[in-house]
């Protein structure tokens, strides 16, 4: 509790929506699957799951409503809060940024068309024309840019990957009866929604290198985990 509580505080301060928003999509799918999974019988944890959700939709709520009553006072605005930042995440069209990106998007499913098999390749930019004249290596979309590099081979290739992590995660939660083995495991599952979710809206699964190092040693664990569990099972036969 006290991690996830750092989490929140840090994300609040860093003032990135998609953060946000991936930080809540982490939180829910581990509280799902934690009181609804491993605790199907227990009403309150039910109950509390709710409060929560609730909660969580009050506060994005009341926010997103006073952003909008206090644009109407303003004509312009310069610099943008933290509550102004939550409030835009209801109005997604009054936000330049998004805008942007809806733009780069449109160009990438373009280029995409046009070599959809194996896509145009590795080293290529794309350029705004509307909100800005810059060229782009890495867009703010990873699964759009693996369309846009290496066509719908490649993003299959690519999501197969995700798609092991998850079928195996599913696997040890199932089998296991370690405890740390199925927090570890949950913790994982939770993580990779967001931030596959976070992919739309940013590059960090195609830009960041370090964090890509990371993500093999997690890959690795998992992995692990599994090949213990068809030992042990051997093993008992």
């Amino acid at each position: 509790l006290f991690i996830m509580a750092f989490f929140v505080i840090a994300a609040y301060y860093i003032q990135t929506r998609t953060l946000w928003l991936s930080l809540f999509l982490t939180f829910l799918f581990i509280m799902f699957y934690y009181y609804f999974v491993f605790r199907t019988n227990n009403k309150l944890n039910k109950k509390y799951l709710y409060s929560v959700i609730v909660i969580a939709i009050l506060i994005i709520g009341y926010n997103s409503i006073k952003i909008i009553s206090s644009q109407k006072k303003q004509e312009q605005v310069v610099n943008k809060t933290t509550t102004e930042k939550m409030g835009s995440i209801s109005a997604p069209t009054t936000d330049v940024s998004f805008l942007m990106r809806v733009e780069l998007g449109y160009y990438m499913v373009q280029r995409f068309l046009e070599n959809p098999i194996l896509g145009e390749g590795f080293g290529g930019k794309i350029n705004y024309k509307i909100f800005d004249s810059v060229a782009i290596q890495y867009p703010d979309n990873s699964w759009l840019y693996f369309l846009w590099k290496e066509g719908i081979v490649g993003t299959f290739l690519f999501s197969l990957l995700f798609f092991r992590l998850f079928k195996q995660s599913f696997y040890i939660l199932k089998n296991t009866n370690n405890i740390e083995t199925k927090i570890f495991i949950l913790g994982i599952m939770g993580g990779f929604v967001g931030i596959l979710f976070m992919s739309l809206l940013s590059a960090n699964l195609i830009k960041y290198g370090k964090i890509n190092f990371i993500y093999a040693i997690i890959f690795a664990y998992v992995e692990f985990e599994k090949r213990e569990l068809y030992i042990c099972k051997q093993n008992l036969k």
